[in-house]
């Protein structure tokens, strides 16, 4: 397990969000762009993680890695995108995290260390999720 690089970038909504005021959350990074189709496909599956988890202490944060950040709000609004964005312009966080291809989840724990990765999406992937996700929301003190 290695500690999750920190990093500060700005939310969509202009406030400044920086990974470790999350610490004693799960957090689900997920690395995405307006232009990839399998990244549209995850976000209704992220979107009900979000609502069974974020109680328990989940925090998902959608990390575009678009180019042009101004194609990102409509595409949050149209989407219904619940959980904070930020839009990484300067493609910093995606190379703290060593991030080649979008999609890209990448699960920190409470302590704030990785603890899984995945490349690409599908029923199985997030199954995956699921499971890690509830294992550490059960690790209340990891």
């Amino acid at each position: 397990m290695s500690p999750a690089p920190d990093f500060e970038v700005r939310a969509l909504t202009g406030k400044a969000l920086k990974l470790s005021t999350l610490k004693g959350k799960v957090v689900l990074l997920d690395f995405w762009a307006t232009w990839c189709g399998p990244c549209e496909e995850t976000i209704p599956r992220l979107e009900r993680l979000d609502d069974r988890y974020r109680a328990q202490g989940l925090e998902i944060v959608g990390v575009s890695v678009d180019d042009d950040a101004g194609e990102v709000p409509p595409f949050v609004r149209a989407h219904g995108m619940r959980y904070p964005v930020v839009v990484d312009e300067g493609k910093q966080v995606m190379e703290l995290y060593k991030v080649r291809a979008v999609p890209t989840t990448v699960l920190v724990d409470r302590r704030g260390r990785i603890r899984a990765r995945w490349m690409g999406t599908g029923d199985d992937v997030v199954e995956e999720m699921e499971q890690d996700i509830r294992r550490m929301l059960d690790e209340k003190g990891s």
